[in-house]
């Protein structure tokens, strides 16, 4: 038997879990930056020492990650969910400009 309107609801339903997946998709993207600003900076230098290709390594990673977070916005929706991400671009800018 079909009810009047299951269908409805049950597209719903999938359409807000779909919202929540890549909103959790996009916070855990952002969350790995955390170890940005976690990082000690005394542990770098003492794992990489004077070796140049280690080092050259870093920093092109680093680079890379920076274009990820560079944005002019300071957050992203998904509906009517909000991920706010100004603050943690703050943290890392402040840290390493």
């Amino acid at each position: 038997m079909v009810i009047p309107g299951e269908f409805n609801i049950k597209q719903a339903y999938q359409t807000i879990e779909a919202t929540f997946a890549r909103a959790s998709h996009y916070y855990e993207d952002w969350r790995s930056y955390q170890s940005l600003w976690d990082i000690d900076l005394e542990n770098i230098y003492l794992k990489l020492s004077t070796d140049v290709s280690l080092w050259n390594q870093l920093l092109n990673e680093m680079k890379e990650a920076r274009k990820t977070i560079s944005t002019s916005e300071d957050f992203k929706c998904f509906g009517l969910l909000q991920i706010s991400y100004g603050n943690v671009y703050s943290k890392v800018n402040t840290k390493y400009d």
